[in-house]
């Protein structure tokens, strides 16, 4: 696809803006593993992902948005590192959980602003999003890590469900298990009718209080870059925040060696 045809009179001025911010690339996802469109900001500058879609501009529109985010101060959080093992196990979900539902609750006023429709989001392969959520919550057995993880997955004010889709999952998610996650599920609602609201973009306080949410309170640390192998102990701690008291290398490495 050219990607050219992309632009059009709605996200013109958008891309217009960033780029006397960040010079933006654009490069086909050859990942047919993960055939969507993705950004990836670095500063001065940018890379935006696309594959071949029904609708290439309301994608494209999506990922400036989400680019601007970064120029006005949002800073994702990409990796982390706990010392307790079973919270480390779910860190790649917690992280891109936090990190995605906070981008897209940020963003979805101004892109449904821009006039395009919720099913020009979808790809082509995109399982119905309701019935996945009804199936989902109609079994037994899940953990409060999966729940609560997915349930920030369903408040992406961006997905093609209907209002009393939306109403009637959100009253299923609270009652799941007896109603045993339903206030921290209502004190998601609250966080994050916040975040979307405030004009600030300085996140931190709302992903700790996500990670609170989780019930992880301590001995955890979140970084703003991915961390694997050698980089680890490169950028550890000052590349990212910790979650209750600080600790060391000492005590990472005393606990996964």
């Amino acid at each position: 696809m050219n990607i050219t045809d992309a632009l059009d009179s709605t996200n013109t001025p958008l891309y217009d803006s960033l780029s006397r911010h960040t010079k933006i690339h654009f490069l086909p996802n050859d990942n047919w593993h993960v055939n969507v469109w993705y950004s990836v900001f670095h500063g001065k500058e940018s890379v935006i992902y696309y594959s071949p879609v029904a609708c290439p501009q309301a994608q494209l529109s999506r990922q400036l948005l989400f680019l601007e985010l970064q120029c006005n101060g949002y800073r994702r959080v990409l990796d982390g590192l706990s010392l307790l093992p079973d919270t480390n196990q779910w860190m790649q979900t917690i992280v891109k959980s936090i990190d995605t539902c906070l981008q897209n609750q940020k963003i979805a006023n101004r892109w449904l602003a821009m006039g395009y429709d919720l099913e020009q989001l979808l790809y082509e392969d995109d399982a119905d999003i309701f019935e996945y959520f009804e199936q989902m919550l109609a079994m037994k057995g899940y953990s409060e890590m999966y729940l609560l993880t997915s349930y920030w997955g369903f408040t992406n004010p961006l997905l093609n469900v209907s209002a009393n889709q939306r109403k009637y999952l959100h009253q299923k998610f609270c009652v799941y298990a007896g109603g045993k996650l339903r206030t921290r599920l209502l004190e998601t609602d609250s966080l994050l009718f916040r975040w979307a609201n405030v004009s600030a973009y300085e996140a931190k306080t709302y992903v700790l209080a996500m990670a609170n949410i989780l019930g992880i309170k301590q001995d955890t640390w979140l970084s703003y870059e991915y961390n694997k192998g050698a980089f680890f102990e490169e950028q550890f701690p000052q590349a990212g925040f910790f979650v209750g008291q600080p600790f060391g290398l000492e005590q990472v490495r005393k606990v996964y060696s």
